[in-house]
């Protein structure tokens, strides 16, 4: 089993590296499940991967219940910002506007009612 969660694990590295370029492509689950399978599978690449700077960059700082600093909220935003506009401009029927638009204020509500910044 071992074999299995490291493999795994790996793969979910990967798939996260690839989304740091890639908008669409979700990072920080993909690393929250390297962490996950490497923390079942391998001691050794567990302790490597919560060393690194991707893993203190993308997952460290997303800790219940602490505030995150304004520099990493406003990254998260606009980046999230940027897709559902893409989105939003192709998107041509009304119900999925109102979806994506419902989805914006969520994500504002959230990142600026919700989480507190730090300071």
């Amino acid at each position: 089993m071992h074999i299995f969660w490291t493999t795994l694990g790996v793969i979910a590295l990967g798939l996260g590296i690839l989304g740091i370029p890639l908008p669409l492509l979700p990072t920080t689950p993909f690393f929250l499940l390297a962490v996950f399978c490497f923390s079942k599978g391998s001691d050794r690449f567990h302790k490597w991967f919560i060393s690194t700077k991707m893993y203190k960059d993308y997952i460290e700082s997303y800790r219940p219940n602490q505030p995150l600093a304004l520099k990493k909220k406003l990254e998260i935003v606009l980046s999230v910002t940027l897709v559902l506009a893409v989105s939003f401009y192709f998107v041509k029927e009304w119900y999925l506007k109102a979806m994506l638009a419902s989805i914006f204020v969520g994500h504002l509500i959230y990142f600026f009612g919700i989480i507190k910044t730090k300071r």
